[in-house]
């Protein structure tokens, strides 16, 4: 069987290991100011539009919630409006490039071989998405 991953036991591998890297540098990125200004000012912009969370984290936790309580059809067009709320603020507050930019900045400190680990995860994730849209072509 032909998995989007290819080598799985090379992917499971570098997956770990880039997932254990997160803790050298996701603390530094939430205690970054340009990053807690963008995300003060995508939860101000969620709660302006109804949907008062601290973080997208909570966001999507609550839509999970949400979802068991309410029934299929209500739970759609709840998650449906949450998703474009979160992507309307993460726009207009430029929340996913200010914390992309800041996760480089914080990944480059990190020691040449750690970058590596990353860089490898992120070339299977890579292959693995070219995999995946050449087995399932976008709708029309």
């Amino acid at each position: 069987m032909t998995t989007p991953y290819g080598d799985v036991r090379g992917w499971f591998r570098a997956d770990k290991v880039a997932g254990s890297l997160q803790a050298l540098y996701v603390p530094k990125i939430m205690a970054d100011t340009k990053f807690t200004t963008a995300l003060s000012a995508w939860s101000q912009c969620m709660n302006r539009a109804g949907h008062p969370f601290t973080d997208p984290g909570a966001a999507r936790q609550a839509a999970a919630q949400q979802s068991l309580r309410l029934g299929a059809a209500r739970a759609f067009r709840a998650e449906r409006d949450l998703a474009v709320a979160d992507a309307t603020c993460a726009r207009r507050t430029s929340l996913r490039a200010i914390g992309k930019e800041r996760e480089n900045h914080y990944i480059k400190e990190l020691p040449r071989t750690y970058r590596q680990a990353l860089n490898l995860s992120r070339a299977f994730q890579h292959r693995a998405l070219q995999r995946a849209a050449a087995l399932a072509p976008p709708r029309t």
